[in-house]
């Protein structure tokens, strides 16, 4: 009997494509932008929540939509110790060049540093 092979393969990529574009379709396509200029965020000890929607008519989209965030910030890649101190944190045989930086007046800036 001649007819249609049915390819299973098929449906599989059917599904994957409808679902894409389905999350594009309902996918925000921009963000509202202030119409002056933008405030500057500040963390605080809050506990993270839905986006809040205020009406703003300095906006484009006439709200505001503020999203919590979560700052994971920056890590120094070597451990910084004042000339004098035994680094003991990690084994010597397990160290690498650059792993330990011995300074005194980095420790001492880093030390001081705020923000």
């Amino acid at each position: 009997m001649k007819g249609k092979s049915k390819n299973k393969s098929g449906k599989p990529k059917r599904l994957l494509t409808l679902f894409l574009m389905a999350a594009l379709a309902l996918s925000p396509l921009s963000a509202a932008t202030p119409k002056g200029a933008a405030e500057k965020a500040e963390a605080a000890d809050v506990t993270l929540k839905n986006p809040r929607i205020v009406a703003d008519d300095s906006m484009i989209a006439d709200q505001k939509v503020t999203w919590d965030c979560v700052w994971f910030g920056r890590y120094p890649q070597a451990e910084v110790i004042p000339s004098g101190v035994e680094y003991t944190a990690l084994d010597e045989s397990l160290r690498r060049e650059g792993d330990v930086i011995v300074s005194d007046s980095v420790y001492s800036a880093l030390q001081n540093a705020s923000g």
